[in-house]
């Protein structure tokens, strides 16, 4: 069992990416909610990124439960928010993941959209597939429906105006 002192560590190292993260276990779960929720300040902003994106890679139920939670709090910062809901792409659990994405494809806000959107391209599951295709045809917004069919392979994009304000949204 890693100490939370151990993973503390692991979240506020510049150097840890989303593949460091798959060392964590189950146990870790807790400690991780523990450390998002009570190092609120500006200083700890990527530490607390780190820790919703390692609950995303845990992906025990409570984990993921908790990421749906932070995405639907309006207390929380809405980058933190949407964060969350990309977090939901890593995933181990694909199909649980999925299920708690795919309500969020009809979300009002663009930036919850197109941050499930990325995680169900992420998770790559037919499930996740069929969610994209979706979009691809129903989203009202046109740089959402050339994302999902970007993600699901297609080549033909449109017109380079849809391309260039598509690199914004990265």
């Amino acid at each position: 069992m890693v100490s939370r002192q151990d993973i503390d560590a692991l979240l506020a190292n510049k150097n840890t990416v989303v593949d460091d993260l798959r060392q964590l276990k189950s146990s870790a779960v807790p400690a991780i909610i523990d450390i998002f929720m009570h190092d609120a300040s500006e200083w700890n902003d990527r530490k607390r990124l780190m820790a919703l994106r390692a609950l995303g890679v845990v992906a025990t139920r409570q984990a993921l439960a908790f990421l749906v939670e932070t995405a639907q709090d309006a207390e929380i910062d809405h980058w933190f928010r949407t964060e969350a809901v990309r977090s939901l792409g890593y995933a181990k659990h694909k199909e649980r993941a999925c299920a708690h994405l795919e309500p969020m494809l009809d979300h009002g806000e663009f930036q919850f959209r197109k941050n499930a959107i990325l995680a169900l391209g992420d998770l790559g599951t037919a499930r996740a597939r069929a969610a994209l295709e979706r979009v691809r045809e129903l989203d009202p917004d046109e740089r959402l429906r050339q994302r999902a069919a970007r993600l699901l392979g297609e080549k033909e994009m449109g017109d380079e105006e849809v391309h260039r304000s598509d690199e914004k949204l990265r």
